[in-house]
């Protein structure tokens, strides 16, 4: 057989995607990976995405994602020595292959710095630095950074952190293929293994990642192109990652590993799937977890990750409990279920009646001031910032939508609506905030309605900070906000400052059982109202913000992308009034 990488990394996660890959078998095991680049993007929005509607315009987020790669390679000229290769055609960097056993194992690099004694080989990655940069022993970083523009573990300049019991347990995350930060290791570490010794060079290895502490000046080129040249605080867009350190540490796990693949191959004694959430994505997910209802199961319960305490007091992890047959969500014991919501949850399965603390929500909605401003965006996360200010992935604001609620229950769905669309890729952020505060009247003492509001709060103060001129309306708009979500679910903090107990505060203030645990504005709209997202040809943000990424699509589908908009700020309007209604019911 023929393995890439990617298979290679799928078939240590489990043993059953090997077999059901082994009924399949590709076609061009050198064409594998040509996904992995999608799948990343997938990944990195964090939503799912229709694949008879929505995948091939996923692919108008590829350009972006070359992008960073073309700026990784230049960015490694200046860094590093000697002739750069890289993959600006597809499947035109360098590839490099080894057998073992009875197969053959391959990796294609995506950039290649070399000279006649070095080999600098570097995985690019579309993730940012931050999450390296956050793993911390004693609050310290366990990574620094120098002034060659690459991020190395501190123990390269203190050894000393070698006997370091917290250092090193953050360290051990980095030799865990399943870690969030580990993963990207081990796909070096399976390179380090196909490569290390094919040529008579000495081979270092690199993660390329997007820098979060990158700052957009603003500066284009003559054909408005951004020139992301190195910044004022000395940062680049691009920085450097040496695993140098772990390579021998993982030398020997990655042949482990493969002599546990060879072994799995030759007697094709598979065992039976353990589902977990490293099954999330698989390409065999379906195969899986068939037997697991999509609705209310035994991961329905909200905070099951904490686990679940039996009878004998023995904590029993969600994954474990579902793998021995506890599927649904009444196979939890009643005497197991020891938090409140729970309860509650478990109470409307079994009854199939909402629940509803209509004291909470009646005195949430007694604090409202009007005129309501129901307000949502819309923002595309770009790898690579576009305009003055931005980071990589900053959350660029393109759309914004308004309903004006004069009174309780007074909104027309189209006399009251104002929206602001973009109409190109030029910058029209302040175009984007002069609008907005045309239509709040930030001197009345209505609040502005979101659902969720840590999201728009945060594209507020951020377009303040960049904005300075509009620094006070924008802080007054944010002091004005009030989160719809607190009426549906519930803020402890909120709910105390309203005279609740802190148990009072953090029960549910309403819950239907086609909720599933999600509180999402999808899945609240049907429980309350028959408006529905099914039939727009724009049905979610997702598809907002990759109609959004391909000109073309924007220009063609702004109508689309407006009645959207639209039906997330008239369903909050909706969802209060039926708040309104349950709160006066029996009181």
């Amino acid at each position: 057989m023929i393995i890439s990488k990617t298979k290679f990394m799928n078939f240590m996660k489990c043993d059953k995607y090997f077999e059901y890959f082994r009924a399949e078998e590709a076609s061009n095991p050198y064409k594998e990976d040509k996904n992995e680049k999608f799948k990343e993007i997938l990944y990195k929005l964090g939503e799912s995405v229709d694949e008879e509607n929505g995948l091939n315009e996923l692919e108008a987020m590829m350009p972006y994602y070359n992008q960073v790669e073309s700026v990784a390679s230049e960015i490694t000229k200046k860094y590093l020595p000697g002739e750069v290769h890289d993959r600006r055609n597809p499947y035109g960097q360098r590839l490099f292959e080894k057998e073992y056993g009875e197969n053959k194992y391959f990796c294609y690099t995506d950039i290649v710095a070399e000279t006649e004694n070095d080999l600098n080989i570097l995985e690019v990655k579309a993730t940012s630095s931050r999450k390296f940069m956050d793993m911390k022993y004693n609050k310290i970083p366990i990574f620094e950074k120098g002034d060659d523009n690459v991020i190395r573990l501190r123990e390269t300049s203190n050894p000393d952190l070698l006997q370091d019991k917290k250092y090193m347990k953050q360290r051990e995350k980095l030799l865990d293929s399943g870690d969030k930060v580990g993963k990207y290791f081990y796909d070096l570490a399976y390179q380090y293994f196909i490569i290390n010794g094919t040529p008579d060079k000495r081979t270092n290895y690199y993660l390329a990642v997007l820098n979060h502490e990158y700052v957009f000046d603003g500066e284009y080129s003559d054909d408005r192109n951004p020139i992301y040249s190195q910044n004022e605080d000395g940062n680049e867009l691009i920085t450097f990652i040496d695993i140098s350190p772990l390579l021998n540490d993982y030398e020997k796990k990655i042949e482990e590993d493969i002599e546990y693949l060879e072994g799995l191959m030759e007697t094709e004694e598979f065992d039976k799937p353990y589902l977990d959430g490293r099954c999330s994505g698989c390409d065999y997910e379906s195969h899986c977890w068939k037997d697991i209802p999509e609705k209310n199961s035994i991961l329905s319960y909200i905070g099951s990750h904490y686990g679940f305490e039996d009878d004998s007091g023995t904590k029993r992890q969600q994954y474990d409990l579902l793998n021995e047959g506890y599927i649904n969500l009444l196979d939890i014991p009643d005497s197991w279920l020891k938090r409140e919501n729970n309860i509650i949850q478990r109470n409307v399965v079994e009854t199939g009646e909402a629940y509803t603390n209509r004291e909470k929500i009646k005195d949430a909605l007694e604090t409202l001031k009007y005129p309501l401003y129901h307000l949502d965006f819309e923002t595309f996360p770009c790898p690579l910032p576009r305009f003055r200010g931005e980071k990589p992935y900053s959350q660029s604001v393109f759309q914004f939508s308004l309903h004006i609620e004069k009174e309780p229950g007074v909104c027309h769905k189209e006399k009251d609506h104002y929206e602001f669309l973009a109409d190109s890729h030029s910058d029209i952020r302040e175009n984007f905030i002069k609008t907005m505060l045309e239509h709040i009247d930030l001197e009345a003492g209505g609040n502005v309605i979101v659902y969720n509001q840590s999201f728009e709060k945060t594209r507020v103060k951020e377009l303040a900070e960049i904005f300075p001129k509009y620094k006070v309306d924008l802080e007054k708009l944010n002091e004005k906000i009030f989160d719809l979500l607190y009426i549906v679910k519930t803020n402890s903090n909120f709910y105390k400052g309203l005279g609740y107990s802190d148990p009072e505060a953090k029960l549910f203030n309403y819950y239907h059982e086609d909720l599933d645990s999600s509180f999402s504005i999808k899945k609240v709209l049907p429980v309350f109202s028959p408006l529905s997202y099914e039939g727009l040809a724009v049905y979610d943000g997702v598809q907002a913000m990759l109609t959004y990424a391909d000109e073309n699509l924007l220009k063609a589908k702004q109508k689309e992308l407006k009645e959207y908009c639209k039906q997330d700020t008239w369903a909050m309007v909706e969802i209060l009034e039926e708040l309104r209604k349950l709160a006066d019911q029996n009181l």
